[in-house]
């Protein structure tokens, strides 16, 4: 008898890719509706988003592949991910001020467990220990504290007031993760996924910052802006996911 076991180099491109698919088409979907300011209706599409990018990441990894110590930690953080983000889009469907409001403090939450996702590739990648690359680092951080000085002033003022205190937290939470990710160009090992981390991070910034645009300037009148926050989020999700499954896959440590 046959062992009819498919190995991850056996897998086609569509076994690779369907769920990603799926979730690509619920989030086409869940765009329309914003367009079309069909808020309602986002329920048969927003929801499914996380069940549709947890399976695709069960089924280039678990599903297939034994755990490991050293891939451990990330996949529960991811799982983790997973768990919250879904939270927060289900409370982000809701009418309640307190539910509708929640979702918005579930994501900052989402995005500590991604900078510990980084943190834990970082210091697995390098054998004697983790080492910070100035030089790739600083460049980036700096030019983003700039523009989100520049960006705060703008929209609210450098008043202190517990919006701004949520804005502060979240602009310092973003440049931990500008930071692991571009710590990630001075690992070698890190060299065929670090883009991805690097990308996914750009547009979680994109995410917020037309968020931000799209609720305090234009008070969400431009549904195209709702677009542009979804399309990015998307991305960044898509991304942070894909960069894990590539990691865990490379078996790097």
């Amino acid at each position: 008898m046959s062992n009819s076991k498919v190995t991850e180099g056996d897998k086609t491109f569509f076994q690779k890719y369907y769920l990603l698919f799926f979730y690509l088409f619920f989030l086409i979907l869940d765009c329309w509706f914003l367009y079309s300011k069909d808020y309602n209706n986002r329920k048969f599409s927003k929801a499914l988003l996380m069940p549709c990018l947890f399976l695709w990441f069960m089924s280039n990894t678990a599903f297939n592949m034994r755990s490991s110590p050293y891939t451990l930690i990330v996949r529960l953080l991811l799982y983790s991910v997973f768990t919250i983000t879904w939270i927060s889009d289900i409370c982000g469907l809701m009418t309640n001020l307190f539910l509708w409001s929640s979702c918005l403090y579930l994501y900052i939450v989402s995005y500590v467990f991604y900078v510990f996702i980084l943190i834990s590739i970082n210091n697995k990648a390098l054998s004697s220990g983790f080492a910070i690359y100035v030089k790739k680092v600083f460049p980036p951080l700096l030019v983003f504290w700039i523009l989100a000085i520049l960006y705060i002033y703008k929209l609210f003022g450098l008043s202190i007031n517990i919006f701004n205190n949520t804005l502060y937290i979240q602009v310092f939470i973003i440049s931990l993760l500008i930071f692991f990710s571009t710590n990630m160009l001075g690992i070698e090992k890190l060299k065929r996924i670090r883009l991805v981390f690097i990308v996914s991070v750009i547009c979680l910034i994109l995410t917020n910052g037309i968020y931000g645009v799209d609720e305090v300037l234009f008070h969400r009148r431009h549904s195209i802006l709702d677009v542009g926050v979804a399309l990015n989020n998307g991305l960044s999700q898509v991304l942070m996911v894909l960069g894990v499954i590539k990691y865990i896959q490379a078996k790097i440590a």
